[in-house]
């Protein structure tokens, strides 16, 4: 007996799988269910026409699906990398916060040490004018 209670949330058409492709080719099944680039009624063809495939267009099927899973991993390993968002404890907080101010004020005195330098009579002076 068929099975037809497999739907994709995307898709309201029901996925029919044969009892002879599921036993006949339980992985291909697995892959077409699991395929990105199909919706269920592409599905649903694929399932009732692979009983009738010869050996070369079932071979040829899994290859596309096999270079759809791999090109889909590789895609996901150079961009889905998703940046695990960091938890600071309070004390580590106020630690950061301590670091910033002691930069902050480093910096402004830095500045202020720069303006005075950069006082035109000073300037002239070191320019002998």
């Amino acid at each position: 007996m068929a099975d037809n209670s497999n739907a994709k949330k995307d898709d309201d058409v029901k996925v029919v799988i044969p009892d002879e492709t599921k036993e006949k080719y339980p992985d291909l099944v697995k892959m077409i269910m699991d395929s990105k680039s199909m919706n269920n009624q592409e599905r649903n063809y694929w399932l009732q026409v692979l009983p009738v495939m010869t050996e070369e267009q079932v071979q040829e099927l899994r290859d596309i699906l096999e270079t759809e899973i791999k090109k889909l991993a590789e895609i996901e390993k150079k961009y889905g990398k998703k940046k695990e968002k960091v938890e600071l404890s309070p004390e580590e907080i106020k630690k950061l916060d301590e670091e910033k101010r002691k930069k902050r004020e480093a910096l402004i005195a830095a500045e202020k040490e720069a303006a005075k330098k950069e006082n035109p009579d000073d300037i002239l002076a070191e320019l002998g004018l």
